[in-house]
């Protein structure tokens, strides 16, 4: 059974937001021609990244805790994780935009892009050297900018979302790194861990939901225009 571990993490994760994606008020299914689209692209990206990381020894992934069954070099489970975290973060953004027609971080949204920038940038520039650190804030303050020159108007939805899944986050990358089914080689990272939590894993994670979210509103605001 412990080869099921990783699919397991998975099938919890998803089971609340798959349950309730029907559900009449926020009706996520609705969302379902936007998200898929924005999801497999952002996907793609993460799996050429993963895939690079991977053979490169940057990580690895516990064969006591997966199937064996691999893509590309990676567990068929690391795959299925591209689509299922992102669909569970989308679902927070989209339950909060629900809840909460006005971002409560509004007014702040300009100097959090400007801060985040600058961290991303500094960051990146400040450990080349170490490859998970520097291609996370380097692709993150690149896209992040492409953003604000494009001047998008749902960063402070994203915000929103984005503090709300570390809830989440915590739970699940705490067991993933603490088992652990995903093993980082320290030497590439900032050396730095939130419990057992890599803290580069919090960029990497903004990048992934950021992406996603952005390319759904992309494809949503096309549709509608």
């Amino acid at each position: 059974m412990e080869k099921y571990t990783y699919w397991l993490i998975l099938l919890c994760s998803v089971a609340f937001p798959l349950l309730f994606s029907f559900e009449k008020r926020i009706t996520y299914y609705k969302t379902w021609k936007y998200l898929f689209p924005a999801i497999a692209i952002t996907a793609t990206f993460f799996i050429i990244w993963d895939h690079y990381f991977t053979i490169n020894g940057i990580w690895s992934f516990s064969e006591k805790y997966t199937t064996g069954f691999k893509i590309f070099n990676l567990p068929i489970e690391e795959i299925m994780f591209f689509i299922i975290i992102p669909y569970c973060c989308v679902f927070i953004y989209e339950s909060l935009n629900y809840y909460f027609k006005k971002p409560l971080i509004t007014k702040a949204v300009s100097v959090i892009n400007i801060v985040l920038l600058l961290l991303f940038m500094t960051i990146a520039v400040t450990h080349i050297e170490k490859a998970y650190t520097f291609y996370t804030s380097f692709f993150a303050s690149i896209y992040l900018a492409i953003l604000l020159i494009l001047r998008v108007d749902f960063m402070g939805k994203f915000y929103q979302a984005y503090v709300v899944s570390k809830i989440p986050f915590l739970i699940v990358n705490g067991i993933l790194t603490s088992l652990p089914v995903v093993i980082y080689n320290d030497q590439e990272n900032l050396g730095i861990r939130i419990f057992t939590i890599p803290l580069d894993d919090t960029i990497y994670s903004f990048l992934l939901i950021l992406m996603t979210i952005s390319l759904m509103e992309f494809l949503r605001k096309r549709t509608f225009n």
